[in-house]
């Protein structure tokens, strides 16, 4: 018995074209089937692509190994430890904070003693009340506008004259 085999090869335009006809007998015809099979299941070692997280630790890493950096380099090595700094609750918190005690009276500052009002929260109610997934200023606004007892009280009261009005 004999079987004709096909072999198929994809073009760049994703069409398929016969690459090659052979006429085999059986035997040839299971080993070919029992290559296919094996080769199906074999879990081949894939380059995966590396999220920025992992490119900016690999970039530490990488810099902070060297012994002598050009200024380029350190250049570099300073913004991914920021970007990585900058990522955490204790630097949103610590910005914040900063903030708020600073003398200066720069666009941030003013905006945070707005929002906090007369006292700074904890770090530890801080860190129970934020509720964004990634850490970022914006957010930390966000937490002292919900810590702040006054935003509180106006939320409630707009709560309740919404129910009302319902009513």
């Amino acid at each position: 018995m004999y079987f004709l085999h096909l072999r198929f090869c994809q073009t760049k335009e994703k069409k398929m074209h016969i690459a090659g006809i052979q006429i085999i007998n059986a035997q040839e015809s299971a080993q070919i089937l029992l290559k296919m099979a094996t080769a199906k299941n074999k879990t081949t070692a894939t380059a995966q692509k590396l999220t920025a997280t992992q490119r900016t630790a690999r970039t530490i890493k990488v810099l902070t190994a060297k012994e002598e950096r050009t200024a380029h380099e350190s250049v570099l090595l300073a913004n991914a430890q920021y970007k990585t700094e900058a990522k955490t609750l204790g630097f949103v918190y610590g910005t914040l904070k900063r903030e708020y005690f600073s003398e200066e009276r720069t666009p941030l500052a003013i905006a945070v003693r707005e929002v906090v009002g007369n006292s700074f929260p904890t770090r530890a109610a801080f860190k129970k009340e934020y509720k964004a997934q990634s850490f970022h200023v914006w957010g930390g606004l966000q937490t002292l506008k919900r810590l702040n007892p006054v935003n509180k009280v106006k939320a409630r009261i707009a709560r309740q004259n919404k129910a009302e009005a319902k009513k």
